[in-house]
Parts: structure tokens; C-alpha cells; sequence
């Protein structure tokens, strides 16, 4: 017979009780805990957006009676914890950080009972939710909501909130031409994260003057405020960034410090050095930059950075029916995981890219052609080819296409202005990277470079992928990500081959780094596609009905 968790146990205790929703509480430390009182819709007024966000925020009040409240779910009595759990469910939204981190408590009754508090909560508490309320605040911009947002920041739960509630602080950063005062005050704020926020929010939507006020957190105590700010000063071209990356790179643990190398390496170009972090220590690897800089820092100019923009949260899924089936379909998903548009009717669909905002790019392999779609199904554009895997659309306007035997680029009238035959292997995945180079994953479970005009110019072993419908991803730095279907995991490489980092994943035939340092993986058993983080601890998670090929996110 299967066991009843606290919470059920509670509920049954209320019935046979005949205690009803609204028994008074005893108060734990001051006045009983407020009801929890998610509204049912994001807010569209100012006003209401503020409030929305005033409620998930714990006051000092709130903070020391859960605190209290938590305590409490270790006592001896039944009773006692009785009223605690009851106590913690009505307080809602603002005890979920709290209780998050009961859930690591050395006391295993604390930590049980919490997670069971916890998923009674947050049925209340959509993250989907919270992004759309920032949002609408980045849009409507009302008086007063630059407090509450950073009051709230903390408190996140996820890397999407916590994104939303970032740009809605960079669009609130002016206020009546000049910069808005509750961000300078906040440069101060005892809180790190607060510190950070605000200072990258001014950094990037700030007029530039600000910068100097901002400038003491590249010296702050906390490193992770030093690193977010770095960021901010090298994504609006201020060099200033720059030294202090470098700095942090022997301060930060390793897991940090891959983006800060990528950002480096795509700045420096082919005037990098040659230590990575892959062989050598950080300490060692700092050394080389700061070296590098000393020599270069008066030529580099940092807009060749070009870093991506922030992503807008919409995953591209590439899908058949059924394994049995052919028929296919390419849809885009929100975070929350529906449907924005889907085109159906597909000739075994494998690889999909969408261009611009309205447009899509299709590789059909049965159909034996790549076609450029509107997002009604719509063909704009195409190109007959012998079975394709992949396509691509370059920034010259160029299509660049996958198949088996031959890697092909044509011009917008379909003429071929480059074309590539393997000499002695065949092709799982292939892209073509900014500097005309080709990345080729091969069904000998190599990966090879090859240079503009076809020449190898590196290869090194990375196991034996998902034969057909895979991507993989290569980084700034010149790292490969790729999925390793049979060993049950997503796996990097750098430059030589040495796996840097790996993170279980069932079944994965598709990988994509994103912006925010996690890791999207599509998995055909199960069907579903993930987002994981650098610990490989998974974060977003989307099950899909039908055979599920590529997945990829804009």
C-alpha cells in the first residue's frame, strides 16, 4: 500500500477533524501568515503589475515567521508541525525560497515535509507567470516598479524569470532622460544580486555617463557581481570589461570560467593564445590572457564581439508522427509550452532553422528538397536535393545543406557556389561557422574541421552519434558539444579533443548551447526536450507527442 506524504496526512487529519479552510491559526511570531493570493492572470495595468510582484517578495516579518514556521516542522509534536505546514501552505509564493532551502536541511523531517509544502505551493506558482508579468512591465514601464522588481530578484526561481526580471530593469533604467535613482541607490544594496542587477541594467540601458557610477563593482567584494558587471561593460563595447574577465579567470571556479574563455577567444581572434583551459590551470591560462592584453589592448576593437542578443525564449521542434510514419511537421513552442505556429504535412522533416521573424528554413529528406516557408506552410523558396540531413542559412543569404555524401552551398537562385564530397566517410551532421570553416560530425564517430575550401585541418574522436536527424554545436572558443546517444549523455570537447565537461541525458540526438550557459537537448526515448544547466541539473523540461528529431531555440 503506498505511503501518504505530510500533506495528504494533514488533509485527512482536517476532514476526520472537521477543522475547515479557515481554522485559525495559532500565531507562531506575531500575526498569522497571510493566505496565499496568486492572482489567476498576469495583471495589465502598472499598478497591478507592482503588486504582483510586491506579493512574492517576504518582508522582514514574513522572513522571520517562516523562518520560525520551518523550524517547526521538526517538533516532536504532531500538532506543532501540523500548524507549521498549515501555516507555510497559506503563506505561499514568498515561503518557496525558504523552503527550497529546508529541503537541504540536516533534519530528514524538515526536508520531507518541505518538499511536500513545496509542491502544495506552487501549484499556485507558474514561473510562465512571472516572466509574462515582467515582461508587461518592460513594455508599460509604470512609476515605481524598479523597487519592487530588484526587492523581488532573489527570489527568482528559474534562469527565465530571472532573465525577464533583468530586462525589465534594463528597460526602466531612464527615467525622464536621466538615470533612474532607485538603480543607483541599489549600486549600494547589501544584497549582491540586487548590486549586480543594478549595475548591469544601468551598463547596458543607461546612458553612457552612468558608467562611471558603475564602475566600482568591477572591484567588488563579491565576484559574481564583478563578473555579471564585466559582462555588461564588454556586451555594450566598453573595454573596461575586459581586464577584469581576464582577472577573474583565476578566481572563479572552473565551471565559470568556459564562457568567459569563449568571449576571449572570439575578441582575440587568431592573436589568441594557445593554452586553454582544457589542459592547463586557470592560474596559467589568466597569465596568457593578461599577457595578451598587454600586448593588444589598444588595438582591439570590441565590436567584433558581435555577441548574440538575448534569446526569446521559443523552442523550434523538428517532429514526425510516429517511427512509423514519414509524415512530419516543424512547430515553435513558448517556455510555457504552447503552440505558437506549426507547419504540417512535411515529407520526413529533419532539420529546421527559422530566419528573421516570420520565416522558416526546411530540410525534408523523403521530400528531397530544402524550402523556405512562411509560417503558414507557405513556400517561398527552394532547392531539389539528393536526401538532406541539415540546412542552414548563412549571413551572406547563402543556404548552406547537409546530406550524407555531399555538403553543398547554394546562392538565392539556387546555383552551387561550393560543394564538398567526403573522400572516405559519410556525414551524421555538418554547419558551416562564421570564419568559413566547416564542423563535420562523421558515422565513424569522428569530428573533423575543415577549412573554407574543403581541407582538414583537425579531427579527433567524440563517439558514435544517432546516425540520422542530429545537430550538435560548436562554440566561440572552438569547443564541440555533441550528444552521445548510446552512453546516455550530452558531452564537450575543446579544440584537441578533450572532453571538458559532460552531463546525463537519455537517448540525446540533438544538443545546443545557449546564451545563459545551459545546455537544450532533445531526446527521442524519452520524447521530450530539456534545457539542463552547467551541473547537468535540468531546468525546463517539454514532453512531445510524436517522434521528436531536432530541437533547437531563438
Amino acid at each position: 500500500m503506498r505511503r501518504l506524504g505530510p500533506i495528504a496526512l494533514l488533509a485527512i487529519s482536517l476532514f476526520v477533524t472537521g477543522v475547515k479552510a479557515d481554522l485559525k491559526i495559532p500565531p507562531l511570531n506575531g500575526p498569522p501568515l497571510p493566505p496565499p493570493a496568486t492572482p489567476p492572470q498576469v495583471p495589465k495595468d502598472g499598478a497591478g503589475l507592482i503588486a504582483f510582484f510586491k506579493h512574492r517578495t517576504p518582508s522582514a516579518a514574513d522572513t522571520q515567521r517562516i523562518t520560525a514556521a520551518i523550524r517547526r516542522l521538526g517538533d516532536d509534536n504532531f500538532k506543532v508541525r501540523k500548524e507549521a505546514m498549515v501555516a507555510l501552505v497559506r503563506c505561499g509564493v514568498v515561503a518557496l525560497p525558504f523552503l527550497r532551502k529546508a529541503q537541504d536541511n540536516d533534519d530528514a523531517e524538515i526536508a520531507a515535509r518541505a518538499g511536500e509544502i513545496i509542491g502544495q505551493i506552487e501549484k499556485e506558482n507558474d514561473p510562465a507567470r512571472v516572466t509574462a508579468a515582467a515582461q508587461a512591465v518592460a513594455r508599460l514601464k509604470p512609476t515605481g516598479a524598479v523597487e519592487p522588481l530588484l526587492a523581488y530578484l532573489p527570489y527568482t526561481r528559474d534562469n527565465a524569470t530571472e532573465d525577464a526580471v533583468q530586462s525589465a530593469l534594463k528597460a526602466l533604467a531612464v527615467r525622464n532622460g536621466k538615470p533612474e535613482p532607485s538603480l543607483l541607490r541599489a549600486l549600494a544594496d547589501p544584497s549582491p544580486a540586487r548590486r549586480a542587477a543594478a549595475g548591469e541594467a544601468l551598463v547596458v540601458g543607461g546612458p553612457a555617463a552612468v558608467r562611471k557610477d558603475v564602475a566600482r563593482l568591477l572591484q567588488d567584494a563579491d565576484l559574481q557581481v564583478r563578473l555579471k558587471v564585466a559582462n555588461a561593460f564588454v556586451a555594450v563595447k566598453d573595454k573596461a570589461g575586459v581586464p577584469v574577465l581576464i582577472d577573474l579567470m583565476g578566481l572563479l571556479p572552473r565551471e565559470q570560467l568556459w564562457r568567459i574563455e569563449e568571449t576571449l577567444m572570439h575578441l582575440a581572434g587568431n592573436k589568441a593564445p594557445r593554452l586553454t583551459l582544457g589542459d592547463n590551470a586557470p592560474a596559467k591560462v589568466r597569465g596568457a590572457w593578461a599577457a595578451w592584453w598587454r600586448d593588444h589592448r589598444d588595438k582591439i576593437d570590441l565590436a567584433r564581439l558581435d555577441q548574440p542578443s538575448a534569446l526569446l525564449g521559443y523552442t523550434l521542434l523538428v517532429l514526425r508522427g510516429s517511427p512509423r510514419s514519414f509524415a512530419g511537421a516543424v512547430t515553435e513552442i513558448a517556455k510555457d509550452g504552447t503552440t505558437r505556429w506549426q507547419i504540417s504535412d512535411l515529407d520526413y522533416p529533419m532539420d529546421a532553422q527559422v530566419i528573421g521573424n516570420d520565416r522558416v528554413l526546411i530540410a525534408e529528406y523523403r521530400g528531397q528538397k530544402v524550402t523556405e516557408r512562411d509560417l503558414k506552410g507557405k513556400v517561398l523558396w527552394q532547392k531539389a536535393v539528393d536526401m538532406p540531413t541539415g540546412c542552414q542559412r548563412l549571413a551572406n543569404g547563402n543556404t548552406f545543406i547537409v546530406s550524407r555524401l555531399l555538403l553543398v552551398e547554394v546562392d538565392r537562385k539556387g546555383r552551387e557556389v561550393f560543394s564538398y564530397r567526403p573522400p572516405n566517410y559519410l556525414v551524421v551532421a555538418a554547419r558551416k561557422m562564421r570564419n568559413g570553416q566547416i564542423a563535420v560530425v562523421a558515422t565513424d564517430g569522428s569530428y573533423r574541421r575543415l577549412d573554407a575550401r574543403g581541407k582538414e585541418v583537425k579531427s579527433f574522436p567524440v563517439g558514435r552519434l544517432y546516425t540520422v536527424g542530429v545537430s550538435f554545436d560548436v562554440l566561440p572558443s572552438g569547443h564541440v558539444v555533441v550528444p552521445d546517444y548510446r552512453g546516455n549523455r550530452v558531452v564537450e570537447f575543446d579544440g584537441d579533443g578533450k572532453m571538458v565537461w559532460q552531463a546525463e541525458a537519455r537517448r540525446p540526438t540533438s544538443v545546443m548551447r545557449l546564451p545563459n550557459g545551459n545546455t537544450l537537448v532533445a531526446s527521442r526515448a524519452p520524447r521530450e526536450v530539456m534545457e539542463i544547466d552547467r551541473k547537468g541539473k535540468e531546468v525546463w523540461r517539454h514532453a512531445v507527442k510524436g517522434y521528436l528529431i531536432k530541437a533547437s531555440r531563438r
